[in-house]
């Protein structure tokens, strides 16, 4: 917060004193230094590699967030085969029909 309160000071300095903006320019985008096309380059590919940090960061948050797919919160289905077979009643009644019929 502080460098931006520098910055508009110093672009404030700068009005004052009847400088342009494309004055301001070529100080800020690094056009008096000696390899200006150089260091447009590398702010180039600076801002390429965090920007492929940050959707590597936020893919890899998303599939974390999204790996619990059932509502119990785990990786897998806690539903058993003994859950979806008939009613227990129905498998009373057939075992001591098989009782009474031995």
């Amino acid at each position: 917060m502080k460098l931006l309160e520098e910055l508009y000071r110093i672009r404030e300095i700068g009005r004052s004193l009847g400088l342009k903006k494309e004055e301001f320019n070529k100080v800020f985008i690094f056009d008096k230094s000696k390899y200006p096309n150089l260091y447009k380059f590398l702010l180039f590919v600076l801002l390429i590699i965090i920007t492929v940090y940050c959707i590597i960061a936020s893919s890899t948050i998303g599939i974390l967030v999204s790996r619990n797919t059932y509502p119990s919160g785990t990786l897998y289905s806690t539903a058993m085969i003994k859950d979806f077979q008939k009613d227990k009643k129905l498998k009373i009644f057939k075992k001591s029909l098989k009782l009474i019929l031995k």
